[in-house]
């Protein structure tokens, strides 16, 4: 059944996205897969597939709600499969560069990707929009890497007057673009609520010289070659994320942006990472039934009860 709440069926689209094989141009959702029942797609979805080995991919598909597009963040690593390790790469490109229609700079392999993508969301869109419900919104989503592109088409569908409004919900972001585009961003009154929780490193990727960074600088940590290399990297970006912060806690709850909530968001998140932690960290970067996200956000209606 479909999930109960909006955020709820936007976490399954985004998990859903994954299904995405662009090997055989179609969505192929494994039989246990619940995420795409708990979208709640009124029929199948379009897929939209771009990027070399088709890298980037997108579900359009129409809901009760809106019109969702959910945007696949990086698939799993395998060194044995070409298109996970050339996504991987792009995930890496990260000079800030300039794109048409986009203010300042973006995160070189996201625009790539969505810039790939977008000429066919468009044709999907155009195609939905007029059996859609008046003033249907487009609800754009994504999960890692998704969540960093759904906001460069959260921009690009709000400068574009003959399409309905985006609202965006995104999960465990990655951070699209630099202060110039947070900037226009939010001085265009773009609806997004991005979802981050506890010790998840990629929404504060790449890194810049703040937060979480900031907090690393503190320790005695120059003689480490490592760190040396961060230092140089920091020095070329300066990538925020955009959207109205909703930070799930361990204990799952669901708290407001403060200036509080970050110092403790970004000196856990240095504690844990000095700490050896990656294995924690990584496993709590997943949307997937059990994970800190799905609890938060769809405690029933979707998982199975004795995992949720």
């Amino acid at each position: 059944m479909p999930a109960l709440t909006l955020e709820g069926r936007l976490i399954c689209a985004s998990g859903a996205a994954y299904a995405i094989d662009g090997r055989m141009k179609v969505l192929v959702p494994d039989p246990k897969d619940l995420y795409l029942e708990g979208v709640g797609f009124l029929h199948d979805p379009v897929v939209a597939l771009a990027g070399d080995d088709s890298i980037d991919g997108c579900l359009i598909g129409p809901t009760t709600q809106g019109i969702i597009l959910a945007f696949r963040g990086t698939m799993p690593f395998d060194i044995n499969q070409p298109p996970s390790v050339h996504d991987w790469i792009g995930d890496f490109h990260a000079e800030p560069i300039q794109i048409d229609g986009f203010p300042g700079c973006v995160h070189a392999g996201f625009g790539g990707a969505f810039t790939a993508l977008w000429p066919r969301i468009d044709l999907a869109l155009r195609a939905l929009i007029p059996a859609a419900p008046k003033d249907c919104p487009i609800l754009v989503t994504g999960h890692s890497k998704g969540g960093a592109m759904a906001a460069l088409a959260a921009w690009k569908i709000k400068q574009t007057p003959d399409l309905p409004p985006p609202k965006v919900v995104t999960f465990a972001a990655a951070k699209p673009a630099d202060a110039d585009f947070q900037t226009a961003y939010q001085a265009a009154g773009i609806d997004h609520v991005r979802y981050e929780y506890n010790i998840d490193i990629v929404p504060h990727l790449p890194l810049s010289d703040q937060g979480f960074f900031e907090v690393l600088r503190k320790f005695p940590l120059d003689a480490l070659d490592w760190f040396r290399d961060l230092l140089v990297e920091v020095e070329r970006f300066d990538y925020r994320p955009v959207g109205t912060l909703r930070y799930i806690k361990a204990d799952g709850e669901i708290v407001n942006d403060s200036d509080q909530l970050r110092r403790q968001r970004d000196q856990t998140l240095a504690f844990q990472v000095l700490s050896g932690h990656f294995a924690q960290i990584a496993a709590n970067h997943s949307i997937g039934c059990g994970s800190g996200y799905m609890r938060a956000v769809a405690p029933s209606g979707v998982c199975p009860s004795v995992i949720a």
